[in-house]
């Protein structure tokens, strides 16, 4: 079964980025949280860059995957 081309499953693929995005965002965050711990700094900056390259990766995986989605619709209607 190709789920890329199965109209009925295609709103799977939306909630695989929902799921990335959201991951992404907290997983760049909490490995910020925890350099922070082990440098022992006071301020949150790693959390913060974490929190900054969490979102720009889930954000690239969005587009990625809408890139796809798109394609896809491309090729059908030729």
């Amino acid at each position: 079964m190709n789920f890329k081309s199965d109209r009925k499953y295609k709103w799977l693929m939306f909630i695989a980025v929902g799921f990335e995005l959201g991951f992404s965002v907290i997983g760049g965050m909490l490995l910020g949280h925890y350099v922070d711990k082990w440098v022992g700094t006071k301020t949150p900056w790693f959390t913060i860059i974490g929190l900054l390259a969490g979102g720009f990766a889930g954000f690239s995986l969005l587009l990625r995957t809408l890139k796809t989605v798109n394609d896809g619709k491309d090729s059908e209607s030729n």
